[in-house]
């Protein structure tokens, strides 16, 4: 399970459930990337219509993890899918993403209901 302060950190604004995250772990790919140092990384792929959504990740230890994350998501899926996805809210993985050869191809329209907290 994960520590209460840990998880905390992955969701700081109370949205999410600790049962939430740990059913999408449960209910896709998860691919490690180890760098060495103490710098690892998780991310959980769920494929759809050959396509291989980055769902969730998380890191730790000094430095950027997400170039090589992305490789490593690539070279497990180049055999099956023929392109990764995801979403994010930070403007600095969009632009670290750019170059490594992802585009915007969308936007993500959100709506807040009540204080956004699950009821």
């Amino acid at each position: 399970m994960l520590g209460q302060a840990r998880f905390a950190a992955l969701d700081p604004r109370g949205i999410w459930r600790e049962s939430d995250v740990l059913a999408v772990c449960e209910s896709g790919q998860c691919v490690r990337v180890n760098a060495g140092a103490g710098r690892a990384g998780v991310y959980v792929l769920h494929p759809e219509n050959g396509v291989a959504w980055i769902t969730a990740a998380a890191g730790e230890g000094a430095g950027n993890l997400s170039r090589l994350g992305l490789g490593a998501v690539e070279a497990h899926v180049a055999g099956d899918c023929s392109a990764v996805a995801f979403m994010t809210a930070r403007r600095g993985m969009v632009l670290r993403a750019a170059r490594a050869g992802y585009a915007v191809t969308g936007w993500v329209l959100k709506k807040e209901l009540n204080d956004g907290r699950r009821r």
